[in-house]
């Protein structure tokens, strides 16, 4: 909702690198603190590789990436891939941490698969929010006109 009030002007690139150093000021003092408490350390190797991580590759290629995404396939149908995370989140962590594979993830995740396809699907009015296009919820209702929040009504298929 805010990226509307965004300059036009500014780009992507430019407003991921101006929140990060919005938000590397206001961590720092919080961050001194914290160094004067407990002193600083030269990170491990296992760290460091993990900080080199975090920067490029989870923050701004990520970034990166889903901005493209968004480009490409829209914002609605990119929004329902966020309900993946916990998914990929679970695949990860039986994959590098040595978690088990339970019953219980396999029906999550297929889950969370099966409820993204549908509601990504393309319906008879070419959208992706076309879940059920053969119901015709104003006249169940018994109204003659469309209720305006809901969009334009959705033909009777015969």
């Amino acid at each position: 909702m805010l990226l509307k009030r965004r300059p036009a002007d500014l780009g992507g690139l430019a407003l991921i690198f101006v929140i990060s150093v919005l938000g590397l000021l206001m961590l720092a003092p919080l961050f001194f603190i914290g160094a004067l408490a407990h002193p600083l350390h030269w990170p491990s190797a296992p760290q460091a590789a993990s900080i080199v991580y975090m920067g490029p590759a989870a923050s701004v290629l990520a970034f990166i990436f889903w901005n493209r995404g968004v480009a490409v396939v829209g914002a609605n149908a990119a929004g329902f891939t966020l309900h993946l995370l916990p998914a990929f989140g679970t695949v990860l962590a039986i994959i590098f941490l040595g978690e088990s594979l339970h019953a219980f993830h396999a029906a999550g995740i297929a889950t969370i698969l099966a409820g993204v396809v549908l509601a990504t699907r393309v319906g008879i009015r070419g959208t992706g929010s076309d879940l059920l296009p053969a119901i015709d919820y104003w006249a169940l209702s018994g109204r003659s006109e469309p209720v305006p929040e809901f969009g334009p009504r959705i033909p009777r298929l015969r």
